[in-house]
């Protein structure tokens, strides 16, 4: 029997963008904005991205992880009906190197496992893809948030890859919206996400 039920994380979702729509929307629109401003560390120059400084591109990955991470802090923080603020957004600068060691090792089991006929690659992204909410949830080292993970997500493949592939449509909907869509999307999908991770922590 299945520990979660994707319609009522995606309900969840939904409800709580809903009541918090405008928090969503400046949060959103904060990030969009300093992803833009970002944008010229890692634009090549003429002569292609070896003129581009290895410590920019560093400096940007860093931010963007820092940022992510406090997306999945604030949609956590919703899923336990915490008090949220745009602070949250940077709130978890002290695990940024845990955190971006945990995705290249993601990373690197992700593209051995797409190599060998992209099913044992797409086992292995849903089984494993919890690691970031255990870095940033409980402030695990990057092995043994992917052990966690792995440990969460026994049995519910199925379950989850279901749950995935309709997030991601959701997400596209909204990017056929003019982009203007994701304003809803996003909040809706990331919090459900984090409501799933709750739910089979508690099961």
């Amino acid at each position: 029997m299945a520990r979660f039920s994707i319609g009522e994380s995606f309900d969840f979702g939904w409800d709580t963008m809903k009541k918090n729509f405008g928090f969503f929307f400046i949060l959103l629109l904060i990030v969009f904005l300093f992803n833009i401003a970002m944008q010229p560390l890692v634009k090549p120059t003429p002569e292609g991205s070896m003129g581009v400084p290895l410590i920019a591109r560093i400096l940007y990955m860093i931010v963007m992880a820092i940022i992510d991470m406090g997306l999945i802090r604030i949609a956590l923080r919703f899923v336990d009906r915490l008090k949220n603020g745009f602070g949250d957004l940077f709130a978890c600068l002290p695990l940024a190197i845990s955190y971006i060691v945990s995705g290249i090792f993601f990373s690197i089991i992700l593209g051995l496992g797409l190599l060998f006929f992209i099913i044992p690659g797409i086992y292995f992204g849903i089984r494993l893809h919890f690691y970031k909410y255990f870095v940033v949830d409980q402030g695990m080292g990057p092995i043994e948030a992917l052990q966690a993970s792995w440990a969460l997500t026994d049995g519910e493949f199925f379950n989850l890859f279901g749950l995935v592939v309709l997030l991601f449509l959701a997400n596209i909907l909204g990017v056929l919206c003019f982009g203007v869509g994701l304003f809803v999307s996003l909040p809706t999908t990331m919090v459900a996400h984090a409501a799933v991770f709750k739910k089979l922590q508690a099961s």
